[in-house]
């Protein structure tokens, strides 16, 4: 039997979604997690989906002080009871029979330890999605790069290959790792070769690593990743590559350069390693990103000179996954109607910025309301809705104001949904937020699902520059859930619905998540930022102030030094990646 080992801190986040997949591993026995010093919910996480799998033997260990991962690793080894050692990162799913099948090959050859193909996800990807992607590998480049000593992960081979190192995931034997433990030098930075060090001792002396196509890992991507080596700064990653990759070839060069044949000096191989990295890190992302760009404009371009289009239902609509429901208050409670229409063209170019087709949206608005021209897949209904006699709280009694507001917000959701596709999905958005382009396709590859909440999204201060990472979006921000429509219970109409059942259901999203978890249809959390929540203008419902002001002046922050300095590490640049994301196309007329 197998034993499984996870270094890990702080990222029950990221475990919440992957281990499941290591404990349903057939042949694991004992699963074992080293927290090194971590201070999160990681232990109640993994106790919550161990209890799923009570035939499997649980260890949670924790570091007093922080060690790293090489030295949680050999933590974790003299703990383990079983002679085979399955290594997981915690930020990374196993596929169905990886354990076993990789078993199989490590017992019939004899290795020194082996690995599956290792496929990056790419934010709102399904497993079938990303793994029809990769095939077997996306790259023409060799697998093996001699002089850097860099496996290519997205090589293409078939089958099997021997090859000096792999990637993280491997199958390997205790004794071994007895005999050669992980290296704890690598313990600061990135931590860059902290798992090859181990790979590498294998290889010059004498036993063989493979990598085979047989089974995968799908590595979370990188919006769902808020912490560790992935995010830091371009120049520290480059720094500690060079460093860790120094010390890596002052102990192993001369013997790997023996066993593959090399005739290169060690400091020639050093500074083809530099220059590699540099490339890597500075020079590559970008050309990647100017080639993503183009591709993308190039399928555009295809799709409007006629492209298949997915089919049309009645209405002229593309058969759609997801509808979005944009919900507005009567006039008469807007003190700026321009100004609104110009948020709602915004929140309108968002959603049709959509990377899917299969979506449509419904702008529900009183009869007579001046909009903007209406795009493609976006259609109106029109109520006639008397405006809310207590829009503003004023003098009245605060759940008073509260019920007025929900009873005339949920009629207008209501009216929305009524007219949404009963077999598919809806979002309501409000009329001055933004939605991420992958949210239809998300849930075009999730078929079945109950729904998703936004647990991770941000606040944008209308007009600055910078924007806030919130981590618990959805009780923040009613542009947060996507539930599938039956789940619903729908009325026949607006008119026959229970008033209380309006207000709890359709005009307020804090109560919905708890109502489908004790009916047993619980949402899952989106896997990705989903969305935005645009605050600090005049005439927002929500009173909100500015985004520093908002996130950073309060109270409690002031007499927390600790936690006012880890909100502001979620402040981040509103720069051209997440403008991509979220702003969408300009619809016709308007203004830039």
């Amino acid at each position: 039997m197998i034993t499984l080992i996870v270094p890990t801190r702080n990222r029950a986040h990221t475990l919440r979604f992957v281990a499941p997949s290591y404990f349903a591993q057939h042949d694991v026995s004992e699963l074992i997690f080293v927290s090194d010093a971590g201070d999160d919910n990681t232990p109640a996480v993994i106790a919550e989906i161990a209890r799923q799998f009570p035939q499997k033997i649980l260890r949670m260990l924790r570091n007093e002080t922080r060690l790293g991962a090489s030295q949680s690793r050999n933590v974790g080894v003299a703990a383990s009871t079983n002679e085979l050692i399955l290594f997981c990162d915690d930020d990374e799913y196993l596929e169905a029979g990886y354990a076993r099948t990789l078993l199989n090959k490590l017992q019939a050859s004899n290795l020194g330890a082996i690995s599956g193909r290792r496929v990056y996800m790419l934010a709102g990807e399904s497993e079938a999605q990303a793994l029809h992607r990769f095939g077997t590998g996306i790259s023409g480049a060799r697998p093996f790069r001699e002089l850097m000593c860099e496996f290519v992960n997205g090589a293409i081979f078939s089958g099997d290959l021997a090859i000096p190192i792999t990637n993280a995931i491997i199958l390997t034997r205790k004794s071994l790792l007895l005999r050669f433990p992980f290296d704890d030098y690598y313990a600061r930075g990135n931590g860059y070769r902290e798992e090859t060090d181990y790979q590498m001792n294998l290889f010059v002396n004498g036993f063989e690593i493979h990598v085979t196509n047989d089974c995968h890992s799908f590595h979370l991507p990188l919006s769902q990743v808020r912490t560790g080596g992935q995010r830091t700064s371009l120049l520290k990653r480059f720094y500690w590559s060079v460093h860790y990759t120094r010390y890596f070839y002052g102990k192993y060069y001369e013997r790997y350069a023996q066993r593959l044949g090399l005739r290169s000096p060690r400091w020639f191989a050093l500074l083809a390693f530099s220059i590699f990295a540099a490339y890597r890190e500075a020079l590559r992302p970008l050309l990647h990103a100017v080639a993503m760009r183009v591709l993308s404009r190039h399928r555009a371009s295809a799709d409007h000179l006629g492209a298949p289009q997915h089919e049309s239902h009645e209405g002229g609509f593309p058969e759609s996954v997801l509808t979005f429901v944009i919900p507005l208050r009567h006039p008469q409670n807007s003190a700026d109607w321009p100004a609104l229409k110009r948020r709602l063209a915004q929140t309108m170019r968002s959603v049709a910025g959509q990377d899917d087709a299969r979506w449509r949206a419904i702008i529900v608005a009183n009869e007579g309301c001046d909009l903007p021209a209406l795009p493609k897949n976006f259609a109106l209904k029109q109520v006639d809705f008397p405006p809310n006699p207590m829009f503003e709280q004023g003098d009245n009694d605060l759940e008073a104001f509260r019920d007025s507001f929900r009873l005339d917000k949920g009629r207008r959701v209501l009216a929305g949904i009524l007219e949404a596709d009963r077999t598919g999905y809806v979002m309501v958005v409000d009329d001055d937020d933004f939605v991420n382009c992958r949210l239809t396709s998300f849930v075009a590859g999730h078929p079945g699902k109950n729904g998703w909440y936004v647990r991770d999204g941000y606040i944008w201060g209308d007009g600055g520059k910078l924007i806030y990472e919130y981590a618990d979006f959805s009780k923040f921000c009613g542009t947060s859930l996507i539930v599938r429509t039956a789940l619903y219970g729908l009325p026949a109409s607006v008119e026959t619905a229970d008033p209380a059942y309006i207000r709890r259901i359709f005009g307020s999203h804090i109560f919905i998540r708890d109502y489908l978890e004790k009916r047993g249809e619980p949402l899952e959390p989106l896997p990705f930022v989903g969305a935005i929540y645009r605050i600090g203008y005049a005439g927002a419902h929500s009173k909100s102030a500015g985004l520093i002001k908002e996130v950073f002046f309060k109270r409690e922050l002031l007499k927390n030094p600790l936690k006012l300095l880890g909100r502001f590490a979620r402040l981040r640049l509103l720069g051209a990646a997440v403008r991509r994301q979220f702003w969408g196309c300009p619809m016709t007329g308007e203004s830039h």
